[in-house]
Formats: structure tokens, sequence, C-alpha cells
């Protein structure tokens, strides 16, 4: 169509609908008009009959909604929605068909992606949120744009995040998460679904941001497994400590350890106790045995489910490194793709230097203690009890093990040994081989 153009005060030309433009807008809103009355007409006498308790209608019409404005091929169309009054309470409401649900209002595109996101990860399709969106004269949206975002998907590591980026997936969609920690920069104000999102997208369109690989099935069991049997282990040492401490209160001394715990009817018999405190300590006793029980019970879990995996098997060839920890790096790991190099893996876990450097000097401090600590502890404690045998052990890492300790601190040498240690385990990972005592000891 045709468009008049007149100079405006600062001299720049600037496009006016004609006349015709606004005839055939003012039918379309005509039209629309029509259609919303038509509407509402049918659901009015839907519920024609529905009264209340003095005998009048239950639901009826009750004024306009502000205009607004819907997106057509002729431009925008401004409308007005009526709205309807349930007397009754049951929650009857008026949605007109033809003009699409209300969204937040932006002056820009990719303001409005994260509604899209936030539809789409919802419901699973974004073509309700892409009918309320677009326009064949929507700005920024082209077909390759909207393909873009239909077939790919960002979200938050949390809890969740996983099955639904198995859903995507299974889609043919592309999922990336990220980690809170990432995002949490890039939220502007206050917390809401809508910022969280923008906060998403944001931190997604950084070239150098860090996406967090989506966990299979059965490495996410594997982790559930590992927490309970975590758990436990901390209730077994709460349970314990607390019979020590009830047995000091009374003046008796037991040795440290599970061992004394185990025949702790002998040593009550041996001393002359309160009846009631030998009900408790009793009753601690058998909830310490319960434990223990429920603790092999997991381990033998974790055995057989390891042996049935090829990464783990390799990863027990790894001196310093048993079955829990193997297993542990096997669902946390996974096939080690998503790191960049063996360092990558050890920094992620918190077994490389803190760095704060200025000014061009470079200022190393303690290890950085970040990521999953139960597999950092896993790892200092393999180590440790790798150094318990040195005089045993044999091999360019021995040998590097023992240089070490010469020159630094034991504590120093068994977190630059887990660090080993962990960067050998993404090596075995990576390229599918085993550990070889006489091979090299720092992969890269």
């Amino acid at each position: 169509m045709k468009k008049v153009t007149e100079e405006t005060s600062a001299g720049k030309s600037e496009a006016r609908p004609s006349g015709l433009d606004d005839l055939i807008q003012q039918g379309a809103r005509q039209i629309f008009q029509q259609a919303i009355e038509a509407e509402l007409t049918t659901l009015l006498e839907r519920y024609d009959n529905v009264k209340t308790l003095d005998g009048r209608r239950a639901v009826i019409r009750n004024g306009y909604l502000p205009e607004r404005e819907v997106v057509t091929a002729i431009g925008p169309v401004t409308v007005q929605v009526p709205k309807v009054r349930d007397r009754s309470g049951s929650g009857v409401k008026f949605n007109s068909s033809i003009v699409p649900p209300y969204i937040r209002k932006s002056p820009r595109v990719s303001a409005a992606l994260p509604w899209l996101y936030l539809r789409g990860v919802s419901t699973g399709d974004m073509s309700e949120a892409l009918s309320v969106l677009l326009g064949e004269e929507a700005k920024g949206l082209s077909p390759n744009v909207v393909s873009r975002l239909k077939a790919q998907w960002v979200m938050e590591a949390c809890a969740g995040a996983h099955h639904m980026a198995r859903k995507l997936t299974a889609f043919g969609h592309q999922v990336k998460l990220i980690s809170p920690q990432f995002v949490r920069p890039f939220v502007k104000s206050n917390k809401n679904d809508f910022v969280d999102a923008e906060a998403i997208c944001e931190a997604a369109s950084r070239p150098a941001m860090r996406f967090v690989t989506p966990k299979t099935e059965s490495q996410q069991t594997l982790s559930a497994l590992h927490r309970v049997r975590e758990s436990l282990v901390r209730d077994r040492v709460k349970t314990s400590n607390q019979m020590h401490g009830f047995l000091l209160e009374f003046g008796i001394s037991l040795p440290i350890g599970q061992a004394v715990i185990r025949r702790l009817p002998t040593v009550l018999a041996e001393h002359s106790l309160p009846p009631s405190l030998v009900s408790i300590l009793e009753r601690l006793h058998a909830h310490f045995k319960y434990l223990s029980e429920q603790i092999n019970a997991i381990d033998k879990e974790i055995a057989r489910q390891l042996a049935a995996d090829d990464l783990g098997q390799r990863l027990l060839s790894i001196p310093g490194v048993g079955p829990i920890t193997a297993s542990v790096l096997a669902a946390e790991m996974g096939d080690g793709k998503q790191y960049g190099c063996s360092r990558d893996f050890a920094a992620s876990i918190g077994l490389v230097p803190r760095q704060y450097s200025t000014g061009g000097k470079a200022n190393l401090q303690g290890i950085g203690k970040r990521g999953d600590k139960n597999l950092r502890r896993l790892l200092v404690q393999g180590a440790r009890s790798y150094m318990q045998r040195l005089d045993r052990q044999s091999g360019r890492l021995a040998d590097w093990v023992r240089a070490m300790l010469t020159r630094r601190h034991p504590n120093v040498v068994a977190c630059a040994l887990a660090n080993k240690l962990a960067r050998t385990a993404w090596a075995l990972a990576t390229r599918h081989s085993t550990f070889d005592a006489g091979s090299a000891v720092m992969p890269v």
C-alpha cells in the first residue's frame, strides 16, 4: 500500500498511513469487535441458567479490559476485550480465541525472548509464544532466528534440569545447562521468573560461557546412591560419638574406632551403669548396627555396578583410587569431553591453586576448594593412603612423590598428588586407556 510522507519539525520525513489504510484498519477493528462480542454472547448463553441464591444471573458482563493491539497482516489493530463477572465464585472467565493472551510488553524483541524460553520449557512447545510475538512485520525474528530458538534450549543446572535436558534432547533439540553461579551476575534487580530467564539468555549469549553437560539416568542414579551412602556414614559417626560421649560422662573412656563399639555389650557388662543409661546405649548400638548393614549393602551395590562399567574398571587401575572413588569419578566426570584438558577437570573440583594476581604479578594461594567437595575429599584421602604405603610403591609416580616430600610439607604433597590423580583419571576417561606405572605421570 502507498504511504504518504510529510516533513516533521526536525526536518526528517516520517511515514503516516493514507486514508485507505485508515479505512481498512477501522473495518478490521469493527470485524474484530463483532467477533469478540459474538464469543461473549455465546459464553453468557451457556451460563444463562446459572443463578445465585437470590435468583440473579451468576455470570454477567463487567466492562472492558484496557485497549490493546493485535498484530495483523495490515498492521496493528486496536481492540477492546470485554470482561465478565462470576457471582457464584466458580471462576468463570472470558478468554477470546481471536485475541492472543497477554504477555509482558517489550520495546525490543530480545527482551521478550526470556518469555519464549519460560513458555517453551513449561509446555515443551513454543508455538503459542511465537504466535503471540511473531508477525510478518516483526523485526529481528527471521525464520532462521526462529528455527535456532526452537532448536536450542538453555537452562540453569538446577533440580530437574538434567531430566528436562534428556527429554528435550529426545525431541531433537540442543540443550545447554549453565551453573547458577554464572547466571547470578546477570540478574539485574529483584528475583522473579522473567528476570531469571532474561539472565539465562544473557549468560548464554556470552562466547566464553561454561556449560554443564547433562547427566544420563545411570549417572544420576549412581550419584543419588553415593549421597545416600554419605548420609548414612555421617549418621553412623554421629551415633558412635554419642555413645563415646555418654560413657565418658560416667567415667568410661573407650579407644577411638569402631571395633570397640561393635563389642559394646561386653564393655557394658564390665561396668556398673544405671539401667536407663544401659537401655539408651543398647538402643544406640542397635541403630549403629543397622547403619553399618545399610552401608555394607550400598557398598555391594556400588561394587556390582562398577564391575559392569568399563570406565570404572579402568579407573581402578589408578593407585590410591578404590571402588568408591572410581564410582564417584565415573558418575561425576562421565566421558570427560566437557573439559578441554586435564587441568580443567582438576580445577573444576578445586585442586589447583587459587589465583589472586594483579599488575602483572602472579600471586598463587591455596587450592581453590570449589566444585564437588566429596570427590575432592576422596582424591585427597586416596593420595594420603598412597603416601602411607610409599615404601612399597615403585614407578615414576612413586619417584615423583618421594622427590616432592624432600622439599614440601606432606599436606602440600597430598594435594599435589590428588591433583595428579584427578588429571590421570581424566586422561583414562578420554583416551580409553588404563594406568601404566612406568609411563609419564603428567597427562596433558
